[in-house]
Order: C-alpha cells, then sequence, then structure tokens
C-alpha cells in the first residue's frame, strides 16, 4: 500500500472516505468538506490483485486516518 497525506488541515465540516476500485489499482481517500470545498487530505493505494476485498482496506484507512485528524465536533 502506498500512501500519501496531501493536506493537514484538519478543520472541516464533514470528513467522506471516497473510492475508486478497479481491477488493477483500488485508491482509497479521506477527503475533508468545509461548505462547498472538498480537499483530499489522505490518499491510500492498493495493487487489487494484492488484496482480497475492500473490507480490510477500508478499515486501515480509517485507522491511519484516525491516528491525525481529530474527530470532528
Amino acid at each position: 500500500m502506498e500512501t500519501n497525506w496531501l493536506s493537514s488541515d484538519f478543520k472541516h465540516d464533514r470528513i467522506i472516505l471516497a473510492g475508486d476500485i478497479g481491477g488493477t489499482n483500488t485508491t482509497l481517500a479521506v477527503v475533508g468538506q468545509k461548505k462547498s470545498k472538498f480537499t483530499v487530505i489522505l490518499k491510500c493505494a492498493y495493487k487489487s490483485q494484492q488484496i482480497d476485498g475492500v473490507i480490510d482496506p477500508i478499515k486501515e484507512v480509517i485507522a491511519i486516518a484516525q491516528q491525525k485528524i481529530p474527530p470532528l465536533k
């Protein structure tokens, strides 16, 4: 898995988990929304052949995000 933190601004109204699941690569991203602006905070890329479904990668990305992103109030 390749992990990239793309933003250190964690002041958002909403946090969204987005994904692009394909035959070659699977990319999961944590996106912050503030009003009508969206910012990719964290992006994790997997080789689809190396994973058995998306449940474990989703859990992994959420755990990584929880280490840095404070809970929304």
